[in-house]
C-alpha cells in the first residue's frame, strides 16, 4: 500500500500542524479534546449533584453547611472547566503535568463528596438515602474522564467516596442488612470503573500515537483542536479505505500472497494462498509460516523460514531456483516460483515479510511436453531421428583410438509395410508400428537406444557391443517380429523386417558414413524377399549401395523416356458438401517398373531429388494433367479443380516455369488447375515461390500450400501470398483424435485460414471421428482413405457421389 503524508491546517495564520515534539510544552490532541469535554460534563454534574444534595439534606442538616457545600461544589466544577479550557495557562501546565496535584485534588474532592454523604445519609429516610447513593455513583463514574490520565488519581477520588458511603449506610437506622451488600456493590462498581479507566487511558494513548503532537503555543483559535482531531480521523478513515482496497486487490490477483509480522507469524493470506497451501486463513492466522507453507528445492525441505531470514538479513528479494515444489497439506504438490522480501514501515524499519508464490505447474509441464516432442516420436514414444543422430554424433566425438570400444548400429526396415497401410488403412499401420515398437524396446538391452527414424524404419544403437554380438541381437529382433501377431479388427497381422548391422569403431568419424552404411546393409538384407539380417564388415556394402542408387537412377530415366509414369486420382470432398457442391481432386504420381510393379513416390522421389530429376518428372505430371483437363477426361468431368504437386527443384528452375506458361497458353482453363507447393519449399525459396505463384495467378490458376503446420515461421508469409488453399499434413490430422497437441495445432491453423479467407483442406482423414472434429473446426475439405482411395486415372471411373 502506498501511504501519503498529509499536511493539515486550520486557518493559515492561526493554526499549523507540527511534527516536532516539545517535551516541556505540549498538548496531546485526543487528551486535550477529551478533557475539554470532560471538564464541561464535570462542571455540570457537580452543580446538579450539589443542588440535589442541598435539596435532600435541607431539612436534616444546618443550612449554612449545605450552602457552603453547594458553593464549594459549584466553584470546583467551574474552576476545573476554566483550567481545562486554558484560561489559566500556568495553572493548567502545573495541573496537567503534576501527578501529586492531581492526586491531592482527587482525594480532596472524593473526601468532600463522601463526608457530605455521611452527614446527610445518616438522617434521611431510606428512599432519599438510595437517591443520594445513586448521585454519588454518577459523580464517581463521571469522574473517570477527569482523573483517568494520572495513575492513582481516580482511586484517590473513588475510595473515600465508597468508604464514607458505606459508613453512612451503616449509620442510618432506616437501612437494615442491605447496607453491607450495597456498600460492597458500590465498591465493586468503583473497582470496575478503575479498570475501565485504564482501558480508556490505553485507547487515548493509542490515538495520540497516531495523531501526533501539536505545540499548544501555536493553537490560539477556539475549536482548532477539535477540528484538527476530526481531520486526523478522516485521514485515518482514508488509510483504512486504502488498506481495504489493497486487500481486495491482493485477494483478486492470481498469485498466492502470505505476509507475516515482525515475529514471523502469519497475519494475511489471500484466497489463492489458501488453495495452494490447503489451509484457510482463519486457521493459519497467528501461526508460524513454516507450519503452513512447505516449499522444497534440491533436497532442502520446508525452507521458507530460512529464506525469509536470509531476505531480512541480506535486505534483498529472495527468488526461486530452477525447480521449487510446494507441498500442500493433503499431499498434492505444485511446482512454484517464489519471491520473498521484507516489509518496511514508514520509518524504514522492518515490520514483517511477504512471500509470493506463483503456480507454474502447467507452464513447466507444457515446456516439458514441448521439449519431449522435439526429441521423440509421438506415435511410438521412441526418440526421433534428430535426437538419434545427435546421440550418434556424441558417441563419435567421445570415441578415441585408444579406448578400443566398438559399438554397433542396427537399421530395421519393415518388409512390404505398404501392403499393411493399403489393406488396413493408416490406423492399422499405426497400430502395428506402436505394437512392434513396444516389443523391440523390451528386447534390446537397457543401456541401448531405440529410435523411429522413418515411417516404417527403426534403428538401434548398441553401446560397447562388438559386431558379432550385435548380429545375434539383431537376429533376436528379427525372430521376435516374425513370430509376433497383431490383432487388428479381428485379423491377425503377420509381418517381417530386414535388419542391417554396421560396426562403429574408433576410426569412424562421419555421421553420414554410419547411417548410409547401415542403410546399405539393410538394403542387402531386403534382397531375396527380405526377413534377414545382414552385417556389413567392410566398404563392399557401401559400394553396393551406390550401385543400387545408380540402378534406381537408370530406372527413373527409363521411366521418363518410356512414359512409364501414371496418374492416380483421389477425391477431395467438401466436408459439408452435397451433389451441388463443386468437386476437387488430387492427381498423384506413380512409377511402373519394367516388371510391372507400381512404385509410390517414396520409392523413387529421394533418388530423383538426389540426381536433380524432379523438374523432368514435374514436367510429365503437369503436361499429363493439362492434357486430361483439355480433353475433359471422364474421371475429371465433374471436377472443378485438380491439384498437382510441384517440387522445390521445379520452382527454382526458370525453364520449368516457361514450360508451364506455354501449356497454359494452349486453350486450357487455368481455374481448373491447382498447384500444390510444399511449405518447406516456400520457406527455403520464398522469393522464387512468390514469383512462381504470381505468374500462375495471371493465368487464373489456383495455389495450395501443402503440408502446412511444420514451419511456424511461414505464418507471417501467408498474409502476402495469393493462396487459395491450405492443406494441413496428415501427420497432424491422423493423431488429432487422441493427441491434444495435434488437435490444438489443427484448430489454430483452421482459425488462421478462416481469418485470411483461405479454404482449408485436411489430408489423411481415415475415421468419422476425425471428420466430425474437423467439421466442428470449420475445415472446408477433407481428403483420405475415409473419402476415397487413390485409383488410376486411366481406369476412367467417373465420380458419382
Amino acid at each position: 500500500m502506498i501511504r501519503k503524508e498529509t499536511s493539515l491546517s486550520v486557518g493559515s495564520d492561526d493554526l499549523t500542524a507540527s511534527v516536532a515534539h516539545d517535551q516541556d510544552r505540549s498538548t496531546r490532541i485526543v487528551d486535550a479534546w477529551y478533557r475539554q469535554r470532560a471538564s464541561s460534563l464535570w462542571c455540570a454534574v457537580n452543580i446538579i449533584a450539589g443542588l440535589s444534595f442541598a435539596v435532600i439534606g435541607w431539612d436534616h442538616v444546618p443550612h449554612s453547611i449545605m450552602i457552603a457545600w453547594l458553593l464549594f461544589t459549584s466553584l470546583n466544577g467551574v474552576l476545573y472547566l476554566a483550567i481545562s479550557h486554558g484560561f489559566f495557562r500556568r495553572i493548567q501546565d502545573d495541573f496537567e503535568n503534576s501527578t501529586a496535584l492531581q492526586f491531592g485534588m482527587a482525594l480532596a474532592f472524593g473526601t468532600t463528596w463522601g463526608v457530605c454523604f455521611l452527614i446527610i445519609g445518616v438522617f434521611v429516610p431510606l428512599r432519599e438515602t438510595f437517591l443520594l447513593l445513586s448521585l454519588c455513583l454518577v459523580v464517581s463514574v463521571l469522574a473517570l474522564p477527569v482523573f483517568a490520565f494520572h495513575r492513582g488519581a481516580y482511586p484517590a477520588f473513588a475510595i473515600p467516596v465508597a468508604a464514607f458511603a458505606i459508613a453512612g449506610l451503616n449509620g442510618n437506622p432506616n437501612v437494615e442488612y442491605v447496607e453491607l451488600c450495597v456498600g460492597l456493590a458500590l465498591l465493586a462498581i468503583l473497582v470496575l470503573a478503575t479498570i475501565y479507566a485504564k482501558f480508556v487511558r490505553t485507547v487515548v494513548t493509542t490515538l495520540n500515537r497516531f495523531i501526533g503532537v501539536v505545540d499548544s503555543d501555536q493553537i490560539s483559535e477556539r475549536g482548532a483542536l477539535s477540528t484538527l482531531f476530526e481531520q486526523r480521523i478522516r485521514a485515518l478513515n482514508r488509510l483504512v479505505g486504502e488498506q481495504r482496497r489493497a486487500t481486495a486487490t491482493l485477494d483478486a490477483i492470481g498469485e498466492a500472497i502470505v505476509t507475516t509480522n515482525e515475529d514471523g507469524l502469519i497475519d494475511y493470506m489471500n484466497p489463492v494462498a489458501e488453495v495452494l497451501t490447503g489451509v484457510e486463513f482463519k486457521t493459519a492466522n497467528g501461526r508460524r509460516i513454516e507450519d503452513v507453507v512447505n516449499i522444497s528445492s534440491h533436497g532442502r525441505n520446508n525452507m521458507v523460514s530460512g529464506l525469509m531470514e536470509s531476505s531480512l538479513s541480506a535486505q534483498h528479494v529472495q527468488s526461486s531456483g530452477e525447480r521449487t515444489v510446494l507441498k500442500r497439506r493433503d499431499g498434492v504438490e505444485y511446482e512454484v516460483e517464489y519471491q520473498i522480501s521484507a516489509i518496511r514501515d514508514r520509518r524504514g524499519e522492518i515490520a514483517g515479510s511477504s512471500c509470493l508464490l506463483r503456480d507454474v505447474t502447467i507452464k513447466r509441464n507444457l515446456l516439458k511436453n514441448v521439449a519431449w516432442r522435439s526429441t521423440h516420436d509421438p506415435l511410438t514414444n521412441l526418440i526421433n531421428r534428430t535426437e538419434f543422430e545427435d546421440r550418434i554424433k556424441n558417441l563419435l566425438e567421445a570415441a578415441t583410438d585408444d579406448s578400443g570400444k566398438r559399438h554397433a548400429l542396427c537399421f530395421v526396415d519393415f518388409d512390404q509395410f505398404k501392403f499393411i497401410n493399403e489393406t488396413h488403412g493408416v490406423e492399422g499401420g499405426d497400430y502395428v508400428l506402436k505394437s512392434i515398437a513396444l516389443e523391440l524396446k523390451q528386447k534390446i538391452r537397457g543401456a541401448d537406444t531405440l529410435a523411429r527414424i522413418g515411417e516404417d524404419k527403426f534403428a538401434a544403437l548398441l553401446y560397447s557391443c562388438p559386431v558379432d554380438k550385435a548380429r545375434l541381437i539383431a537376429e533376436g529382433l528379427r525372430r521376435l517380429v516374425e513370430n509376433f501377431q497383431a490383432d487388428w479388427d479381428g485379423v491377425d497381422l503377420s509381418f517381417s523386417v530386414s535388419i542391417g548391422v554396421i560396426e562403429i569403431d574408433p576410426s569412424t568419424d562421419e555421421l553420414s558414413d554410419v547411417l548410409s552404411g547401415a542403410e546399405a546393409a539393410c538394403e542387402c538384407a531386403k534382397k531375396d524377399s527380405g526377413n534377414r539380417v545382414h552385417v556389413s564388415y567392410s566398404d563392399v556394402d557401401a559400394h553396393r549401395h551406390r550401385s543400387d542408387s545408380a540402378k534406381r537412377l537408370r530406372d527413373i530415366q527409363s521411366a521418363i523416356h518410356s512414359d512409364r509414369f501414371e496418374l492416380y486420382l483421389q477425391q477431395i470432398h467438401p466436408i459439408r458438401g452435397g451433389d451441388h457442391e463443386p468437386r476437387t481432386c488430387e492427381l498423384l504420381l506413380r512409377m511402373r517398373e519394367a516388371n510391372g510393379e507400381v512404385l509410390s513416390p517414396r520409392d523413387f522421389v529421394i533418388a530423383a531429388e538426389r540426381y536433380h530429376l524432379m523438374p523432368s518428372i514435374d514436367r510429365w505430371v503437369t503436361k499429363a494433367a493439362v492434357d486430361a483437363l483439355r480433353v475433359n477426361h471422364p474421371a475429371l468431368s465433374r471436377m472443378e479443380t485438380a491439384c498437382i504437386g510441384i517440387s522445390g527443384q521445379s520452382i527454382n528452375d526458370d525453364r520449368f516455369l516457361e514450360f508451364v506458361v506455354e501449356l497454359l497458353d494452349e486453350d486450357v482453363d487455368g481455374n481448373r488447375i491447382c498447384f500444390d507447393i510444399a511449405e518447406a519449399t516456400l520457406i527455403s525459396s520464398i522469393e522464387r515461390a512468390h514469383f512462381f505463384i504470381a505468374t500462375l495467378k495471371e493465368f487464373g490458376c489456383r495455389v495450395a500450400l501443402d503440408d502446412i503446420g511444420l514451419g511456424v515461421s511461414s505464418f507471417e508469409l501467408l498474409k502476402c501470398l495469393q493462396l487459395d488453399y491450405l492443406k494441413i499434413g496428415s501427420s497432424f490430422v491422423r493423431n488429432m483424435t487422441y493427441n491434444s497437441a495435434d488437435y490444438e495445432i489443427v484448430l489454430a491453423l483452421s482459425r488462421i485460414a478462416k481469418t485470411l479467407g483461405i479454404r482449408m483442406i485436411a489430408e489423411g482423414v481415415t475415421t468419422l471421428a476425425a471428420k466430425d472434429s474437423l467439421m466442428g473446426m470449420g475445415v472446408d475439405y477433407v481428403q483420405g482413405f475415409l473419402i476415397d482411395r487413390p485409383h488410376p486415372l486411366s481406369d476412367g471411373r467417373v465420380v458419382t457421389h
